[in-house]
């Protein structure tokens, strides 16, 4: 009974500290793309970039050449994203969708939103929505501050994140017609150090499994 106590307060004392996971983009050879559902995955993280914005619009999906060197070629009014060492890299048209193979209570990552229009970083007017699903239910929604920093999140217990932008297309006004049209492909969302932390309990769960093996193994021994 007492090596059953040690053990729950061993895997308690785990849970607690458990290090955060790090989505490692550096084991990537190359840009991948992320247009095709279900293909892209980095560790316990699988992500996809879904152009909603762009249904019933012109818009294109982007390029890929996965040549040395090559990435998605990111051409005017085309739509897409990738994957690569550096992180995720696509339009504002679309949305980011993120699934961990855990339940996860925190997050961290970096952010920014850079302008093809203007090459200074920062572009004002623009927000990013964080959208937070469990099971299939909307748990939590935030808003990241700014065009550009590091976001922190702790709070309800999710597998599936949305990151959508505010504005996702950028205008231009025609000078010989007067109107206002969207124009897209033209901004340009970088999302790189992911970390998160476990669920406590997926944790438990974890640390008594492997107790478990070696309390199998040194009866063995035995």
């Amino acid at each position: 009974m007492k090596r059953v106590f040690e053990a729950v307060l061993l895997a308690a004392a785990l849970a607690g500290c458990a290090p955060a996971g790090i989505v490692d983009f550096s084991t990537l050879v190359g840009p991948v793309p992320i247009m095709t559902p279900g293909l892209t995955s980095v560790g316990d993280v699988q992500f996809q970039y879904d152009p909603q914005s762009a249904i019933g619009n012109p818009a294109v999906p982007c390029l890929f050449n996965g040549g040395a060197g090559g990435g998605t070629q990111f051409d005017f009014t085309c739509v897409g994203a990738h994957v690569d060492a550096g992180g995720i890299l696509g339009t504002s048209d679309g949305v980011y969708l993120l699934d961990f193979a855990v339940p996860v209570t925190w997050l961290s990552l970096n952010y920014g939103i850079f302008s093809t229009l203007n090459p200074v970083p920062d572009p004002p007017g623009y927000t990013i929505n964080a959208l937070f699903f469990n099971s299939g239910n909307l748990t939590a929604v935030d808003t990241l501050p700014g065009a550009s920093g590091t976001y922190l999140y702790a709070g309800s217990v999710f597998t599936h994140l949305e990151l959508s932008f505010e504005p996702n297309t950028q205008s231009l006004t025609d000078p010989n017609t007067g109107l206002t049209l969207p124009v897209y492909g033209r901004t340009l969302v970088q999302v790189s150090q992911i970390a998160y932390n476990p669920e406590p309990g997926t944790a438990i769960f974890l640390a008594l499994g492997l107790l478990g093996i070696g309390v199998a193994r040194r009866k063995r021994r035995k």
